[in-house]
């Protein structure tokens, strides 16, 4: 776990930034993560780092949520919602989380524009 937070905390010192010009600059994106059936085993290892590691970036990762086939079925994968100045942030987003597992985790990225623009979401 001490190497874990270790990680955690140098990719966060690499990543800090001005909110105001992150909001003059950003972009939406859209990650959709697929996990491999031995991801399970790692989701409940690192929980923990991976719950503050959302916290941490909740001002880029807006929404973040594990997708399952079905209720209470087990978790097959993820979707995040970022809001960040490119797509090169977004992957260094993903790629750093504790979660990410190269071999167990793939994941899609695409850029997100919202129909009626002018109209509030909130989940």
């Amino acid at each position: 776990m001490k190497d874990g937070l270790e990680f955690y905390l140098k990719s966060e010192i690499r990543f800090t930034r001005n909110a105001t010009q992150h909001k003059e600059m950003a972009m939406r994106w859209i990650a959709f993560f697929d996990d491999q059936p031995q991801m399970l085993a790692v989701r409940k290892e690192r929980e923990a780092l991976h719950l503050m590691y959302l916290r941490q970036h909740e001002n880029e990762i807006l929404i973040a949520g594990g997708l399952r086939e079905a209720p209470g079925s087990a978790f097959v994968g993820g979707l995040w919602a970022l809001e960040v100045p490119s797509k090169e942030r977004a992957v260094a987003l993903i790629e750093n989380d504790p979660y990410f597992v190269p071999a167990l985790r793939s994941y899609r990225l695409f850029t997100w524009g919202k129909a009626s623009g002018d109209k509030a979401v909130v989940l």
